[in-house]
């Protein structure tokens, strides 16, 4: 092996190792950032399969900026959220945008009286209002949630 490995001009090892195949990726544009260096945190790079078909130019990201949903997703936590899935008749869990800001919650929709609410599974909160389109705008479905790790 050692005569063809150096015929072919190439390392010994490189007969028996695969190299490395690189995964396709994505990226994501962060929606709305929180942070003051715009080139920080502004583009998130996933892998194609992670995405499960979903196109990308339909995502955004968000890095999660309270404990509304808490266990589930947690302060500090990045979701990625599909901008094209903006039914709220569909159950999920939902970015919508609110008069304080923008938060995360589970849409719920009840067929026996027709009107959709958003639940929070963080019990320390309100852990069910109404969902009202002149008060709430769904930015999206979450897809994907990247736990942060400290």
């Amino acid at each position: 092996m050692k005569k063809i490995a150096d015929g072919l001009k190439i390392k010994l090892d490189e007969l028996y190792h695969e190299a490395p195949n690189p995964q396709p990726t994505e990226l994501i544009t962060f929606y709305n950032q929180p942070t003051d260096n715009e080139s920080e945190r502004d583009i998130l790079t996933l892998d194609c399969s992670l995405l499960r078909g979903l196109q990308s130019r339909d995502l955004l990201a968000y890095e999660v900026l309270d404990d509304a949903m808490s266990q589930t997703i947690s302060l500090g936590d990045t979701v990625i959220f599909n901008t094209k899935s903006k039914n709220p008749a569909i159950d999920g869990i939902y970015l919508f945008a609110h008069r304080h800001g923008n938060s995360l919650g589970r849409i719920i929709f009840s067929t026996f009286i027709g009107v959709s609410k958003i639940r929070l599974d963080n019990p320390l909160h309100a852990t069910e209002i109404n969902f009202d389109p002149k008060e709430h705008t769904l930015l999206g479905k979450i897809v994907l949630v990247i736990k942060r790790f400290d």
